[in-house]
């Protein structure tokens, strides 16, 4: 499985967006899993719960039951919620990712889908989808999103929207959503510009003091 990760040019946020619900896979509600069948097996529950906000179809059926797996516990289900590792949990990913796998013995596709607006001042949507998953909002794919690489949606912002997540016949992928980009607010330049400011000429400072010593 190929791995991608995104870095944010613009200021990412991690989990926002206005009426869209757990966009980021981080918010599952846990309290009410059944426990595993067998030893460090992952456990299950209802869809509803573990991924609240979206809705996951199976061949076309709505799959009301799925699987969790915490950290340190055996995956091997799908369609499953993982909890990831503390170093991984750090960074654009969070602490849960989204694994799904089109198995036997019908292969059907898997669809994850919300309707959600996007933020105003909103220029990207960055979601990872490896592999053979292809993602679309309103109908158009977006081809670049399996890549790794944020999602223009500057002409949508304000918008209620459709987004998908489909994975084919046959597939398997990891998805996750690190949530949207903005254009920074002119004071947010403002504060980088003197960070920056102050931080060459307490280099410059630095470099002068070691020169005379």
């Amino acid at each position: 499985m190929n791995i991608y990760f995104t870095l944010g040019l613009i200021f990412a946020t991690h989990g926002s967006a206005d009426d869209f619900i757990n966009l980021t896979f981080d918010r599952p509600n846990l309290d009410h899993l059944t426990p595993p069948v067998f030893l460090n097996g992952p456990y299950s529950g209802l869809a509803s719960d573990i991924i609240p906000g979206w809705t996951l179809f199976s061949g076309g059926t709505q799959v009301t039951m799925m699987y969790y797996s915490p950290f340190g516990s055996n995956p091997g289900a799908s369609p499953l919620l993982f909890e990831n590792s503390p170093q991984v949990s750090g960074t654009e990913f969070g602490r849960y990712t989204l694994i799904l796998s089109s198995l036997a013995p019908n292969y059907p596709i898997l669809t994850l889908e919300q309707k959600g607006t996007v933020p105003s001042g909103a220029i990207g949507l960055s979601i990872f989808a490896a592999d053979s998953a292809r993602v679309f909002i309103d109908g158009h794919e977006y081809f670049n999103a399996i890549n790794g690489l944020p999602i223009n949606v500057s002409s949508l912002a304000g918008q209620t929207v459709d987004l998908k997540i489909e994975l084919p016949q046959f597939g398997a992928a990891r998805v996750d959503i690190f949530g949207f980009t903005y254009v920074p607010e002119p004071s947010t330049w403002a504060l980088l510009g003197t960070g920056m400011v102050a931080l060459s000429f307490h280099m410059y400072r630095h470099s002068r003091t070691s020169i005379r010593a």
